[in-house]
């Protein structure tokens, strides 16, 4: 009777392994590269399940290629295993820009980058505000707050190139009685233009041609 049981026990134990493939490992093949329906349809024809864990935009990647494969490629997995891709999205991710006119160059690069805008020209035009940005153009077109754009999008800012030819230093000033002075910067002064001279012409006193004669 022991030993019946026994052989019913080895007879399930290799039943099961046959029915679960118990050891038995299939290698991932690679599908990056494939476009989603051709990768779907290679890893179905090995017996995986396929799963669209993401979508991301690349550029530089045809829209809907897969870019990423998990478990990947090579790799020895069981029959069936599930297998996570990840393609190239058919559209570009789209941001809203934000006002950035009136401030300076250096913030509205920070903001642009921050909103993972990097492709952009920047343009300088004659302004008395140097360095502050004019606008915005994509397409030719200015840009109004609040506009979407995708992340490709290439944008043209215009910034302030200050000519100081003409500026005044209204902080120097020099007062001279009753005057205040307004100095340009650009016109050399001299100590000695605000600043009167000694005059040379100093009254001699008065000298008696002869002295008196007191005594007889």
């Amino acid at each position: 009777m022991i030993g019946i049981s026994v052989i019913l026990v080895f007879a399930l134990i290799f039943w099961l392994d046959i029915w679960t493939h118990h050891g038995e490992r299939i290698m991932v093949p690679r599908v990056i590269g494939l476009s989603y329906n051709d990768a779907c349809r290679q890893l179905e024809d090995a017996d995986f399940n396929v799963v669209l864990q993401d979508s991301v935009y690349d550029d530089k990647s045809a829209p809907g290629e897969v870019i990423d494969q998990n478990p990947k490629d090579s790799t020895y997995v069981k029959e069936s295993r599930t297998v996570f891709l990840t393609i190239n999205a058919f559209m570009p991710r789209m941001v809203v820009v934000p006002n950035l006119k009136d401030i300076s160059l250096r913030q509205a690069l920070v903001t642009l980058e921050g909103l993972g805008l990097k492709n952009y020209q920047v343009k300088e035009v004659p302004s008395e505000f140097n360095n502050m940005v004019l606008s915005v153009s994509y397409n030719g077109k200015h840009l109004l707050p609040g506009t979407r754009l995708p992340l490709s999008a290439f944008l043209t800012i215009e910034v302030g190139k200050g000519n100081n030819m003409d500026t005044l230093l209204v902080d120097s000033i020099s007062d001279t009685g009753n005057d205040i002075v307004i100095i340009d910067e650009n016109e050399p002064t001299s100590s000695s233009s605000n600043t009167a001279e000694p005059s040379t012409n100093q009254t001699e006193p008065v000298r008696p041609e002869s002295e008196p004669d007191f005594f007889d």
